[in-house]
């Protein structure tokens, strides 16, 4: 099986496929591809509901849910766990762990201050 990868950068995006513009052939090829591969969506909301990532990357939102407008919240609610739903960043972790594969690994970009525990 080759192996799927997904960066989702703040919660936003995915890409779910190896890609190299060499490898494509035509500047319009490359386009086809990056278009099937790259997907601009709410990581939380418009999801995939099973593991098929080798890898996930992402910067996931260090935000309190009391922070986030409430039309967004309220859509949030409905698509996380009641237990993540008081901040944003357990939800994405949720997201991550539920998006992974068995064997698959999740790096994230992380604020200086937990580099402290």
């Amino acid at each position: 099986m080759p192996m799927r990868t997904a960066c989702c950068p703040k919660g936003s995006g995915s890409i779910s496929k190896p890609f190299s513009p060499r490898t494509a052939g035509s500047p319009a090829r490359s386009a086809v591809l990056a278009n099937d591969m790259v997907h601009n969506r709410d990581f939380l909301t418009d999801r995939p509901t099973t593991p098929q990532w080798d890898i996930v990357a992402g910067n996931p939102p260090y935000l309190r849910a009391a922070n986030v407008p409430d039309l967004l919240r309220t859509g949030y609610s409905r698509h996380v766990p009641d237990y993540t739903r008081n901040d944003m960043l357990h939800s994405f972790l949720e997201q991550c762990s539920r998006t992974v594969r068995t064997a698959g690994r999740i790096g994230l970009v992380s604020a200086d201050r937990w580099a402290a525990f």
